[in-house]
């Protein structure tokens, strides 16, 4: 009570919960009167504190990037009501202002970039404070490295040639982690040089907002120059064919006979005869490897007329093999010359005579790769 006998005058504020009496007499008889009383109920005004900005600051980790996430705003709860306790105050969130207002649809998380608190006393629904939340969602970095071909030696273990991954992204706004398969930490710039083929990840920390992007992982393959082999046709075939066999880890081959255009295949088909140069070249950049090839023919004919064109003839092809010997005979058998393939060839003289045009026969021997090989074919002679 405000005190026993105190009286109250309209218009007179109370500010304390108390219990106000009415006395009421008759101005026609001062013994006629009568008396009630009501309380008067103060509560605590609700306050909505503040939030900090960086309980409201987030990185989109949602999976889609957008700048947008679900944000739950229940942990700002307690900030909000600072130090108001007790029961009857209650935090209540909006999308809109007339929904807080109202107090009506409230939510408990949000995908929007403003949301508003409302703290109530539930002593009395007229009691109530609003407050604006912003909701700040940064984006998450977004390295794009790219893979690559590292040039490796893989039988002697060495480096040819690294890569450099990029991570497309600038050290001035970012901090980077690169790491190998097993997660061993490799370097922290904004790209990473590979010296050894593997899986390579990077993470990027935007260094205004500290948000970390996903993992990103590339792989640097291994290539390297071929080891080169090759097959022949059988010697003195009418139709030479050249297969190149090309071994290398991660190599992407193509082919070259001598002077000729690279190529896909590996076959080269209607090859002359003599030494040839066999190129493979590795397509990622890894470099060269070249062998020779000899292809081992016989001429068909020659024209001994003086002109200093195909005057004589020999299987200059194997004048490298010191223990090649050629016989040249007649139709009939008789043996006419013994020609060395290293030496200068057969004329068309023997025993001091010119002989006429016609088909001549020979047998060579030769030796190749330690087995004793011998073929017999015929030539013709014209004058």
């Amino acid at each position: 009570p405000l005190g026993t006998g105190t009286q109250l005058h309209a218009g007179q504020a109370i500010n304390t919960t108390n219990t106000i009496y009415i006395y009421g007499t008759s101005p026609f008889s001062p013994s006629c009167h009568d008396e009630s009383s009501f309380n008067v109920t103060i509560v605590p005004t609700p306050v909505s504190n503040t939030v900090p900005q960086s309980m409201t600051t987030v990185c989109d980790e949602d999976g889609i990037n957008d700048g947008k996430t679900n944000f739950n705003l229940s942990p700002l709860t307690a900030t909000i009501l600072g130090i108001q306790t007790g029961s009857e105050f209650q935090v209540t969130y909006y999308d809109n202002l007339s929904d807080a207002e109202a107090g009506t649809n409230p939510i408990t998380s949000t995908t929007q970039a403003v949301v508003f608190a409302r703290v109530t006393n539930n002593l009395t629904a007229h009691c109530f404070d609003l407050k604006s939340i912003i909701i700040t969602v940064h984006r998450l970095p977004e390295p794009k490295p790219v893979g690559g071909i590292i040039c490796y030696d893989s039988k002697a273990q060495v480096l040819l040639n690294p890569y450099t991954i990029q991570s497309g992204l600038s050290a001035a706004t970012y901090t980077f982690e690169w790491s190998d398969a097993l997660g061993a930490i490799l370097g922290t710039g904004s790209n990473y040089t590979a010296v050894l083929p593997g899986d390579y990840t990077v993470t990027a920390t935007n260094i205004a907002t500290g948000c970390i992007s996903e993992p990103a992982t590339v792989t640097v393959s291994p290539s390297e120059p071929a080891i080169v082999s090759f097959t022949l046709s059988d010697d003195f075939s009418d139709t030479q064919i050249i297969t190149v066999r090309a071994e290398g880890v991660g190599g992407d081959y193509e082919y070259q006979l001598d002077n000729g255009e690279f190529q896909d295949s590996a076959t080269f088909q209607n090859v002359s005869s003599g030494n040839h140069v066999i190129t493979v070249r590795d397509k990622n950049g890894c470099g060269n490897t070249s062998s020779q090839a000899l292809v081992i023919n016989y001429p068909k004919y020659f024209t001994p007329n003086g002109d200093g064109y195909n005057d004589t003839w020999n299987i200059v092809d194997l004048k490298t093999k010191d223990n090649a010997i050629i016989y040249i005979f007649d139709r009939y058998g008789k043996l006419l010359r013994e020609v060395r393939p290293s030496g200068n060839g057969w004329d068309g003289f023997s025993g001091g005579q010119v002989l006429p045009s016609t088909d001549y026969w020979f047998t060579v021997s030769y030796e190749e790769e330690g087995v004793r090989k011998e073929f017999k074919s015929h030539f013709a002679m014209k004058r």
